[in-house]
């Protein structure tokens, strides 16, 4: 006899949810409404966001809509959980531009103090400190000492004090923050407690170590202001000072910490079609961080910017998809595994040395299991552009461009492991990853800088590497370091390790530390280095074990139009520079592999396009060309999307 009892909880499941779904109900919020009002219709729409949170009754697939076209100041708190099919939504109504949700105070009232320095008035904010400050549309840092650049310090104890020749003791910083770049990706801010001559005495999390010879510079005082439009939050007073030659205007100051927050234990929780602008912290904070997993949370069509911390903080099931999100002091979204991560525009992200926490983690962080990071552009990041960890990470047919802007060792895309890692499944698939920037300020090497296209550091072992397109690196295209059973296939990299560096080549392989590097499969990839002075493949190791990298590497391209001759370099003891010939011989790899298809002698006549889009892209082409498999095209290439070519012309 059939059992019959699944399908009558099936029915029952049934009644249940349309039960909960007909008795929903919506709210609406408009600035002409009225908190008196019942709250349920449009004519009798509540007006503000503590009336919202004051209601505290709102049961599974209601809707809490913001007229369209109006602006609303404060932080929604969320208190009531949703349910599996029956969201909490918060969304819009209406016709217009997205409701706003925002944490700005418009300062209009100041008081000359003198020598260019204008304090507002009027206290701004309660909060213990300002992370965000918008002038004239500009997210604009605090007052630093000095204006650019680091200072260096010849001594230090690593945890409470550095010394500086650069300082004499005049003025005397007690009192200010410090902000040292212990290493070429950490900023870390100690608050001085007191000054002797040069030495500076501090304390700070002490989360990172000091490397010797990087630099520091000082903020958060008053005395820092000499450039136009730096500022001074004191929380003693709440008012701000700004260095200005007039009366500033257009001065928007965060006094909001978060602008939307979830209550520990919320879940099943919708946001669409809302702006959320100006937060002292976080835009969207859903941190329900016990490890339960049963927290569940989408964020579509939405913009979030101007936020002092992170853009979205969800650490459990999500699902982002379609938002901007732009002009963020740290970072864009840090989220979780069990999560979709889908075309998303991310801009402007940790640009801002002093205004980052210490690991700031790059724009796009995922770290846990199953997730899918798809069809985003990410662009201008101070670190690294998508960074990701766990078992059965998706990253597939994303736009990277110009990471690693004021941090570097890093990359546009980046994934790391821990000593054991057994993880499985990632995936980098059919990306294009351009100008990883790199810099060299404040660190102990000023010729150096270290910013890759996709990076593979230490401990990263079964990982796909795909159908990308790297270009533009100041480093190397591809760094493959120290990993395991990697498999590298269908890529092209181009015009990569453009600085003079250490890390070279359009793939870098090395052996260092940790993990020997051992079962690399590498077949029918372009490695075309632009000028006559860059390897197409550089190999490292300390261990004099370069020829067992690998387990398969075949029908692969390592080209060099100019100078198509020692286009491999290996450095084991000392370097040296190998045909492709030699490689073969030494390797006993690459049977099948070969180089340029034609020799040229000015980079003129190289042309690198590419197609960043999910339609196929049409070029016109005013010469003839080949590709470097020999391919020929006349008037004109089509590109799928995210693909890319590399021509040469044809005389």
């Amino acid at each position: 006899m059939l059992n019959r009892t699944p399908m009558k909880m099936q029915l029952l499941l049934s009644f249940i949810l349309f039960g909960l779904t007909a008795n929903a109900k919506t709210y609406y919020i408009s600035n002409s409404g009225n908190d008196g009002n019942s709250g349920t219709d449009p004519s009798t729409a509540w007006q503000t966001i503590n009336k919202v949170n004051s209601f505290g009754s709102f049961a599974p697939g209601d809707s809490i809509l913001f007229n369209r076209g109006d602006t609303f100041y404060g932080s929604i708190s969320i208190s009531n959980s949703g349910s599996l099919g029956n969201p909490i939504t918060f969304g819009a109504y209406g016709s217009g531009a997205n409701p706003v949700i925002t944490g700005f105070t418009t300062v209009s009232a100041w008081t000359n103090l003198g020598s260019n320095i204008w304090e507002s008035t009027l206290s701004v904010s309660t909060l213990p400190s300002c992370n965000m400050v918008k002038i004239n549309g500009v997210n604009t840092p605090m007052g630093r000492y000095p204006n650019a650049g680091y200072l260096p310090f010849q001594s230090d104890n690593n945890s409470s004090y550095i010394t500086s020749s650069s300082l004499t003791g005049t003025p005397n910083w007690t009192g200010a923050d410090v902000v040292i770049k212990k290493d070429r990706w950490t900023l870390e801010i100690g608050n001085i407690t007191s000054q002797s001559g040069g030495t500076l005495n501090y304390t700070c999390p002490n989360l990172a170590s000091i490397t010797t010879g990087t630099g520091f510079f000082i903020q958060n005082d008053i005395r820092t202001l000499d450039t136009a439009n730096e500022w001074y939050y004191n929380p003693k007073t709440g008012k701000i000072d700004i260095y200005s030659t007039n009366s500033p205007t257009n001065v928007q100051v965060a006094t909001v910490q978060n602008l939307m927050v979830a209550a520990s234990g919320v879940s099943y929780i919708s946001v669409m079609n809302l702006s959320f602008i100006g937060s002292n912290s976080d835009a969207l904070n859903f941190n329900n961080n016990d490890n339960s997993n049963n927290y569940y949370y989408t964020v579509t069509n939405c913009n979030i910017s101007f936020a002092g911390r992170n853009g979205i903080t969800a650490w459990e099931h999500s699902d982002i998809e379609n938002n901007n999100i732009n002009n963020i002091n740290n970072t864009g979204l840090d989220g979780s595994g069990n999560s979709t991560t889908l075309n998303n525009s991310f801009k402007d992200v940790g640009l801002l040395p002093g205004m980052t926490q210490t690991y700031s983690i790059g724009t796009l962080c995922i770290v846990g299991d199953n997730a899918l990071i798809q069809y985003n552009s990410i662009d201008s990041s101070g670190y690294i552009g998508i960074r990701f960890k766990g078992n059965n990470i998706k990253v597939r047919n994303n736009f990277v461009n110009h990471s690693c802007l004021i941090k570097d060792d890093g990359g546009g895309i980046y994934t790391w492991g821990v000593p054991g890692d057994g993880s499985i499944g990632r995936e980098i698939t059919g990306n294009i990853v351009l100008n990883s920037i790199g810099t060299s300020a404040g660190t102990n090497d000023q010729a150096d800088t270290l910013a890759h296209g996709i990076y593979l550091d230490a401990y990263s072992v079964n990982v796909l590497i795909s159908g990308n397109t790297v270009s533009g690196c100041s480093s190397s295209g591809l760094l493959i370091s120290n990993n395991q059973n990697i498999t590298i296939t269908n890529n092209t990299a181009y015009n990569n390790s453009k600085s003079v560096t250490f890390a070279k080549g359009e793939i870098q392989l090395q052996y260092i530390c940790c993990l020997l590097e051992r079962n690399i499969t590498m077949k029918n990839n372009m490695f075309i280095a632009k000028t006559p002075a860059k390897p197409a493949m550089f190999c490292y190791t300390v261990n004099n074990d370069i020829n067992s990298f690998f387990s398969t590497s075949d029908s692969n391209y390592f080209a060099r139009p100019i100078n198509d001759n020692t286009v491999i370099t290996l450095q084991a003891n000392s370097g040296t520079t190998n045909t492709i010939s030699q490689w073969k011989t030494f390797s006993s790899q690459d049977a099948h592999s070969s180089g340029s298809p034609k020799p040229i002698t000015s980079t003129d006549s190289l042309t690198f396009l590419y197609n960043a889009t999910t339609s196929p892209v049409t070029t016109p082409l005013p010469y003839k060309y080949i590709d470097i498999k020999g391919t020929s095209y006349k008037g004109s290439i089509t590109l799928q999307p995210y693909t890319s070519a590399v021509l040469i012309q044809k005389r």
